[in-house]
């Protein structure tokens, strides 16, 4: 396995895959825009705003030592992309090449546009586009479905770094600004349609559920003036025949305000039961709990699901969240720090043979 590799060769690495980027999304051009917008499934408003707001530009060098912390050397890494957020290659292949001196970039087979003009703008001989994960000596980095990600340990019999399915959750008082909370809470929700580990589906309220239901109306607000700005995505019908399903069950549990599109469903959940989530889809789940105590109980449910925790007050954050899970001020959820990867979990699949 290579040796870790020094500080100024990752973070001189990781300052040209940003640059690249950066230049890719400040010269995109019409006809590259619309190839996004296909291959996405998002409004061209839509790619526009995931340019704008959560492609990495950035990275101090505090950042950078606790990314290089966070990677396993090895003499190669297969990058396997999901088609869930297209501007997540650039994060993919600087972890990448932070852990070796040879890189091969499989982008989604349903989403491969912006990972293609990415690795072709770096014209870097050390990273290489294919089609299919080729077994070599080293070890798979994996974006996407847990499913996708053990058949890869399985049938290649290298060791993959399993970033998978996770959602994001926010946390408000009753003591926080509606009117903030709710437009932090549909910033976040617009970025992707949702469809991003960083997404926020539910929302906790420690309050009680009148107020709950006065931030559901406030949000619901934002979540059509937001469509107004950026159109949401194509729905394929299943997706359409999901989301009406949910809204059903929602209406069995509690409440549903506002239309497809922009729906924020209040249900209270007892104690040890689960709770229900929309498919992604610009859909909120919120949950009204009298306490803070109440809240980490539901929290610990999710176990590692949870990617991210997301409030208006950082010391309410820390003191909450689960040890695993990003923190993040309401309205940047889909903005992490460049000090790692998105998900923090850090699970490892071995083949088999281990």
């Amino acid at each position: 396995m290579s040796a870790r590799r020094a500080f100024a060769d990752v973070a001189k690495d990781v300052r040209a895959v940003l640059d690249a980027a950066a230049t890719l999304a400040e010269r995109a051009d019409e006809e590259w825009i619309a190839s996004l917008v296909e291959s996405t499934g998002l409004s061209r408003e839509g790619v526009a705003l995931g340019l704008r707001v959560a492609l990495e530009r950035e990275a101090t060098d505090d950042e950078l030592r606790l990314f290089l912390s966070r990677v396993r050397p090895a003499d190669a890494v297969t990058v396997v992309l999901a088609a869930n957020v297209f501007v997540a290659a650039a994060r993919a292949i600087v972890l990448a090449l932070a852990a070796a001196p040879r890189v091969y970039v499989r982008p989604s087979r349903r989403d491969p546009v912006f990972a293609r003009a990415l690795v072709q703008a770096l014209d870097d001989p050390r990273i290489t586009l294919v089609d299919e994960v080729v077994a070599h000596g080293g070890v798979v980095h994996a974006y996407g479905r847990d499913e996708t990600m053990r058949a890869l340990a399985d049938t290649t019999g290298m060791p993959v770094w399993a970033h998978g399915a996770g959602l994001g959750v926010a946390i408000v008082a009753a003591e926080d600004d509606r009117a903030l909370t709710a437009r932090a809470l549909a910033d976040d929700i617009v970025v992707f349609d949702q469809r991003g580990c960083l997404s926020p589906r539910i929302a906790f309220f420690v309050g009680d559920p009148a107020g709950a239901r006065r931030l559901a109306v406030s949000l619901v607000a934002e979540l059509d003036d937001a469509r107004a700005r950026v159109p949401p995505g194509s729905l394929a019908a299943a997706e359409a025949r999901e989301i009406a399903a949910a809204r059903d069950v929602a209406l069995v549990c509690g409440e549903v305000l506002g239309e497809a599109g922009a729906m924020v469903a209040i249900t209270e959940v007892e104690q040890g039961a689960s709770c229900m989530m929309f498919p992604p889809g610009r859909h909120l789940v919120l949950v009204p709990v009298a306490s803070e105590a109440d809240l980490v109980r539901h929290l610990a449910r999710f176990g590692t699901a949870l990617v991210t925790v997301g409030s208006a007050d950082e010391g309410r954050t820390a003191r909450l969240a689960p040890a695993w899970a990003r923190r993040a001020r309401l309205g940047s959820l889909q903005r992490p720090r460049l000090d790692g990867p998105v998900d923090l979990r850090d699970v490892w699949l071995l083949p088999p043979a281990h």
